[in-house]
């Protein structure tokens, strides 16, 4: 049964398609690899080391200031969301 953590997760993740691609929500699995970044912006590597961080519960590769400097504001206040009101998957 998904968790209400994993549920708005997945509600988060759903506005990025190019990115939610890469997670199973029945599996509750992430299936992104490095080589995945290769193909995306570094907006979109930037957002997709975010849900990684959320979603393995450690920073790999995120960056809060690289995130500050690269995304527009739309993407900032997500993050800033979930800075406000952090939850796990």
């Amino acid at each position: 049964m998904e968790s209400e953590s994993q549920t708005r997760f997945f509600e988060l993740v759903t506005l990025y398609p190019a990115i939610a691609c890469f997670w199973d929500r029945e599996a509750r699995e992430c299936r992104m690899t490095s080589a995945d970044l290769n193909g995306m912006s570094h907006g979109e590597k930037v957002m997709a080391n975010f849900f990684m961080a959320i979603w393995f519960h450690k920073n790999r590769d995120f960056s809060l200031i690289e995130a500050a400097m690269v995304l527009d504001e739309p993407h900032r206040k997500v993050i800033a969301a979930w800075l406000r009101d952090p939850f796990w998957a």
